[in-house]
């Protein structure tokens, strides 16, 4: 009986020690005491380093577009792919601010300092939140409320050959917490072109923006909007502007269908102007299919533009 009961009890302990190295991987790894802000860019007030990590010579995909599942696969709609040595910080921000408080102070930095905007996004129009934490930065903290995230992918000119690329995403999860992920890579590789600021300046000298934010899906249906709510300000801001929505897409299949199928979806970009106040003599939709594949961004596919009149 003794025997038994002393092995009933080991059997016991080994069985608690196994559960507990099989837990302690999902624990959050100790933040190293060298833990500290990247060079180019400084942490929002007080927050605190949660986590810290450095990998050197990473192959790093730097996201530029939304994050949509395709073909049972979820990838960004555009992307650069770049090498070089990467700082991942993630940081918890006290309570009290809200997640655009923290996206402004980190646009103002940015600004300041003269780094070139690649992409941003916000809310509903960045995706599902899930594919940001888990696909792109694989930190399950970060999944939160689709309203409630921001992202930024900007350039930074660095010191001799080396670029600094950055990927800013700020999110306030369900519980209110709220964190801002930095990935930093320092690279000597210069791939990557800015996007066009969506200004008034801009559509003057260029004739044409890119309106990102938006998605269709296979019926023409327009299920991603983020997009629209820089048009709408641009418009509102100059009243004297006056443009088409041009919406292109390529792809097999005949041409007037394509026509066909690209001219509903600038039919449904032009009535969301108009649903936001923007008087209708002021936008003309139009759908122009493959007929014009190239854009200031290099071979663009499928996308909805405002083309100055």
């Amino acid at each position: 009986m003794t025997k038994s009961v002393t092995d009933s009890g080991f059997c016991r302990t080994i069985s608690v020690l196994v559960l507990v190295m099989l837990w302690m991987p999902l624990q959050a790894q100790p933040v190293p005491d060298a833990a500290r802000d990247h060079p180019l860019l400084e942490r929002f007030g007080e927050s605190e380093i949660v986590e810290y990590r450095v990998e050197n010579d990473v192959n790093y995909q730097l996201v530029l577009g939304n994050m949509r599942r395709l073909a049972g696969r979820v990838v960004p709609e555009e992307s650069e792919r770049l090498r070089g040595n990467l700082t991942r910080i993630t940081y918890e921000v006290p309570q009290g601010f809200s997640a655009a408080d923290v996206m402004e102070y980190f646009r103002a930095q940015v600004d300041e300092r003269g780094y070139s905007n690649l992409f941003s996004c916000s809310g509903r129009g960045c995706g599902n939140s899930n594919y940001w934490a888990n696909d792109v930065f694989d930190n399950r903290t970060l999944y939160g409320p689709e309203r409630n995230q921001y992202y930024m992918a900007l350039q930074a000119d660095g010191d001799g050959d080396l670029t600094g690329y950055l990927a800013i995403y700020v999110i306030t999860r369900a519980n209110r917490q709220l964190y801002a992920h930095v990935e930093i890579l320092e690279s000597s590789e210069r791939r990557v072109t800015p996007m066009v600021e969506f200004s008034a300046e801009n559509l003057e000298e260029f004739r044409s923006l890119r309106l990102f934010g938006l998605e269709f899906d296979s019926s023409d249906r327009l299920v991603e909007q983020g997009g629209i709510q820089a048009a709408v300000q641009l418009l509102h801001q100059n009243p004297s502007l006056s443009v088409y929505v041009v919406a292109h897409l390529p792809g097999p299949g005949d041409l007037d269908e394509l026509l066909a199928r690209s001219g509903q979806r600038a039919d449904q970009v032009r009535e969301l102007l108009l649903e936001q106040g923007i008087a209708g003599g002021r936008v003309v939709a139009r759908g122009i299919g493959p007929l014009s594949p190239l854009c200031s961004e290099g071979d663009c596919g499928e996308r909805v533009e405002l083309v100055l009149r």
